[in-house]
């Protein structure tokens, strides 16, 4: 992390050790709280009524997404009026009243060839004389099965989030439960929801109430570009804690803020924490203890790993005393202390003054 942190990336490690942590020791810090924190109080803040501002969009859809809540959320404006449904923290649809997103949608399935240009303007016709959504009116019209229906709905309703997302000032209100989402909702989420792409993936990345959060458990580890953020609280089971999905996602947040991020974890070779946490890594670098770790510890880490495809980059031999062990002592005497000494015969104050410049 210092070596990373002095070539000038924004580098954070994050405690992931909960059984036995140890980085908030080895920076000298003096903050109990963090990830834990973060994961059971931050994430759990409720999501009921208000009005956009410090909260935006971004943050209200990520927290419904986190705690994987179902129900409808209702945008007002002067000018607008949107409704957005979750099931299980995934949006299933977005609607508004005007009926522009109707005629959109026909015409989508009009210009793929999924129904024709009659059928359009009955189904429309008949869809503005009862309560149904249009997407059922197609459906008990028989123009189309639902797996045809899929992919323009999907089109349809990322426009529609888009335009939602246009929206910087509305009120908003969440109704949570099963009972407030349409029927014919529930109907294309079971029917009609295989086919969708994941539309929270259509989401905005801003999340600036989230990200400010978090930052108050972030600490600087007393260089420029290094942070650390705690292990915090131990739950009992971290195991459990580490697969939860809001790990995943305070990882996600935290990747727009640094260019690199550490997870520090248990040892791979007696917990399943790290195999855990291989899931969420681009890359990840094996420790190994010189003189301590066995062999078969180290085959048992790697088959752990590899298990689930963790992409190993590399790994680094930790604690190797050369002055200790004859045969490294030896190998690093003759091979580097000669070659280092043989072309660069710098005078002792020359020496000494480049050794300051480069500590400065």
């Amino acid at each position: 992390g210092h070596t990373l942190a002095r070539f000038g990336a924004k580098t954070l490690i994050v405690d992931c050790d909960l059984r036995r942590p140890m980085m908030r020791g080895i920076a000298g810090l003096e903050a109990k709280k963090g990830m834990s924190e973060i994961i059971v109080v931050t994430f759990s803040t409720e999501i009921t009524s208000g009005e956009l501002g410090e909260m935006t969009i971004g943050d209200i859809h990520k927290l419904i997404e986190i705690q994987e809540k179902t129900g409808v959320l209702h945008y007002k404006n002067e000018k607008h009026l949107f409704t957005v449904s979750f099931h299980n923290g995934r949006i299933i649809s977005v609607d508004s009243p005007t009926g522009s997103l109707e005629a959109r949608l026909a015409g989508l399935l009009v210009q793929s060839g999924k129904i024709t240009k009659s059928q359009a303007q009955m189904a429309l016709s008949r869809w503005k004389s009862t309560s149904l959504r249009f997407e059922e009116v197609l459906l008990h019209l028989r123009f189309l099965a639902p797996e045809d229906l899929a992919g323009s709905l999907t089109l349809n309703l990322e426009e529609n989030i888009r335009n939602l997302y246009r929206c910087e000032h509305a009120n908003f209100i969440f109704r949570e439960g099963s009972d407030f989402i349409e029927p014919a909702s529930n109907l294309m989420a079971a029917r009609a929801g295989n086919g969708l792409r994941d539309l929270n993936g259509v989401s905005p990345k801003s999340t600036p109430f989230l990200a400010e959060k978090i930052r108050q458990y972030v600490v600087q580890a007393g260089q420029e570009n290094l942070w650390v953020l705690p292990s915090g609280r131990i739950p009992p089971n971290p195991t459990e804690f580490l697969a939860n999905k809001r790990v995943k996602a305070l990882l996600e947040i935290l990747r727009g803020e640094f260019d690199i991020i550490l997870l520090d974890s248990p040892p791979a070779a007696t917990m399943s924490d790290a195999t855990v946490l291989a899931r969420y890594c681009d890359g990840i670098i094996m420790v190994v203890r010189a003189g301590s770790t066995h062999l078969e510890e180290m085959r048992r880490a790697k088959e752990q790993l590899d298990s689930v495809q963790a992409p190993i980059v590399g790994a680094v031999l930790n604690m190797l005393n050369v002055k200790k062990d004859p045969y490294y002592y030896k190998y690093y005497v003759s091979k580097y202390q000669d070659y280092y000494a043989k072309d660069t015969k710098v005078p002792k104050n020359k020496a000494q003054s480049l050794f300051s410049h480069l500590r400065k």
